[in-house]
């Protein structure tokens, strides 16, 4: 699962996605509160997110998985160069950091 507000960086990793793994079936979502949806009745095998997105961000969105003890790999992949958002990523228990 893809989760980012910009549909070129959706793109381009959705395209890396499925040239190393066909088989996988890969959804995205520019839009937090309709990935949540989705989460609810699904269950991804990874979420690679993005943290700056209107609304609902990255961060908001992590805090509700793990309100909701929702068990899923998570990747933050973001532009940020503020450290305090690495800070407050690795404070959930659900996420891997790279």
């Amino acid at each position: 699962m893809l989760i980012d507000d910009d549909l070129m960086t959706i793109k381009v990793h959705q395209a890396l996605i499925r040239s190393q793994y066909k088989e996988k079936q890969v959804v995205f979502f520019n839009n937090p509160d309709n990935a949540l949806d989705y989460i609810r009745h699904n269950k991804p095998d990874l979420i690679l997110l993005d943290l700056n997105m209107p609304n609902v961000d990255g961060l908001q969105f992590l805090k509700v998985l793990e309100d909701n003890k929702i068990a899923i790999d998570v990747f933050i992949v973001s532009s940020s160069v503020d450290p305090s958002d690495k800070i407050i990523a690795t404070s959930f228990l659900l996420l891997k950091i790279l």
